[in-house]
C-alpha cells in the first residue's frame, strides 16, 4: 500500500490572520488550525489505498425496524439553529467533520476516539430511501469480515410513542456484523 505524505506550512502571515481570527472567535489556534489542515486534505481527495473506501447504505428512512425505531430523511434535512443562531441542517453538519466508528455498537454517546476506529466515515449523501456515505478502512483487523459488516448509526434523539425518531443527532456509524443488525432490508 502507497501512503502519501501531507506537507502543509503555515507562513508567518498566515499564522498571525489564524491567531487575529481565533480571538474574534473565541476559539483556539489549534482548533482553528485543525479545521485548515482538514479542510486541504479534504480538497486534495487523498486516496488511502485501493479498495479501502467503499459506499455502503446506512440508514433506511421511512421504515419500521426491528429495534421499533423508524428514521424519516426530515431529521437530517430539516434547519436548526446552532448555540450562536447560525443555521446548520444535520446532513451538512455531520459533512463538515469527521466522523470515526468502531467494530461493535456499544450505547454510549461517546464519540470514538481517531486512534480506537475501524473505519471513518464521509461524503454522506440522501440517496432515494437511504442515507448513503463512503467508509474508509483504517485499521486492517475488519477486512476479513468486511463483507460480513453493516454500519448503523449510534445517535441520540427523541423516540415517540409510534417509534418515530425526533431530533436526531448522530455521532457515529458502527460496524456490526449483518446477523446482529437490526434494520430491515
Amino acid at each position: 500500500m502507497k501512503k502519501e505524505e501531507i506537507k502543509i506550512r503555515i507562513s508567518t502571515n498566515l499564522k498571525i490572520d489564524f491567531q487575529d481570527i481565533c480571538e474574534n472567535e473565541e476559539t483556539t489556534m489549534s482548533n482553528k488550525i485543525n479545521n485548515f489542515i482538514f479542510n486541504e486534505v479534504k480538497m486534495k481527495k487523498i486516496k488511502n489505498g485501493e479498495n479501502r473506501v467503499f459506499t455502503k447504505q446506512l440508514i433506511k428512512f421511512d421504515i419500521m425496524n426491528r429495534n421499533n425505531r423508524l428514521y424519516q430523511k426530515n431529521q437530517l434535512t430539516n434547519i436548526k439553529l446552532d448555540e450562536n443562531g447560525f443555521e446548520y441542517n444535520e446532513l451538512d453538519r455531520l459533512n463538515n467533520e469527521i466522523i470515526y466508528g468502531q467494530f461493535g455498537h456499544i450505547d454510549s454517546g461517546e464519540k470514538i476516539h481517531k486512534y480506537n476506529a475501524t473505519h471513518s466515515i464521509n461524503n454522506l449523501k440522501i440517496t432515494e430511501d437511504w442515507l448513503e456515505g463512503d467508509i474508509t478502512i483504517l485499521n486492517d483487523s475488519i477486512i476479513p469480515i468486511f463483507d460480513n459488516l453493516v454500519f448503523r448509526p449510534r445517535a441520540f434523539g427523541i423516540v415517540d410513542e409510534n417509534g418515530v425518531i425526533q431530533n436526531l443527532e448522530i455521532i457515529s456509524f458502527d460496524a456490526i456484523l449483518k446477523s446482529e443488525d437490526k434494520f430491515i432490508e
